[in-house]
């Protein structure tokens, strides 16, 4: 058995036991620290177990690979009657993910994508009533490099109306793209804005440039 998953054994196990956890714990620094834990839960998310626990300070939430010793103790440990875990960990996904949205990015989108925009962005996606030229919405990432990756693979169904480091990104990532089917012998390279057809693929980008709609189709 992995120390993981050894980890992760003992931590269920108080759990079902409803026992306290003595936990040494390691900070993003490597400094670590000593805190006893009434141990709520064991959730997954991409990949990563997290233990929601009750502490002097309140809830909180503990990543398992930055458990470096957890010992069970004989003391019960306190739960809330009217505790809902799943509540709970919408609560603490809802910030962690609110964190990682540091950026916002205010789009026109064809109403036929609308629904893939949904499922890229999730929670991060806010769509206003469609309009006669296409459907307001608002996606948040990171920062700008992610929003325009990730913007990059809805092509010409998707306008960028700002922020202006959002356009300028999203057009390098288009203009990478178009350099390497270029350097893989395509040719009728175009600018932004307009289609760029080559042996084997089109790609069509368009961004918004500032105030004012352009009538590019």
């Amino acid at each position: 058995m992995s120390p993981a998953d050894h980890v992760r054994r003992t931590l269920q196990d108080a759990v079902v036991r409803r026992r306290r956890v003595d936990l040494t714990y390691a900070a993003p620094t490597g400094s670590q620290s000593v805190r006893v834990v009434d141990p709520w839960g064991l959730a997954a998310k991409d990949g990563r177990w997290y233990l929601v626990a009750g502490t002097d300070a309140g809830r909180r939430t503990f990543r398992l690979d930055r458990v470096v010793v957890a010992d069970v103790l004989d003391a019960q440990a306190t739960r809330p009657a009217d505790l809902d875990l799943g509540a709970e960990w919408d609560q603490v996904v809802t910030a962690v993910e609110e964190r990682r949205a540091g950026l916002w990015a205010d789009l026109l989108v064809a109403p036929d994508a609308v629904p893939m925009l949904r499922r890229t962005f999730g929670r991060h996606t806010e769509v206003a009533q469609a309009r006669s030229d296409g459907v307001p919405a608002r996606v948040a990432g990171l920062n700008a490099d992610v929003l325009a990756r990730r913007l990059a693979s809805f092509g010409g169904s998707v306008r960028v109306l700002g922020p202006p480091e959002v356009r300028e990104r999203l057009l390098e990532v288009a203009r990478g793209s178009i350099a390497a089917q270029a350097d893989s012998g395509a040719t009728g390279i175009t600018g932004a804005g307009q289609e760029y057809s080559g042996p084997r693929s089109t790609v069509a980008v368009r961004v918004h440039p500032g105030p004012g709609w352009p009538s590019n189709g």
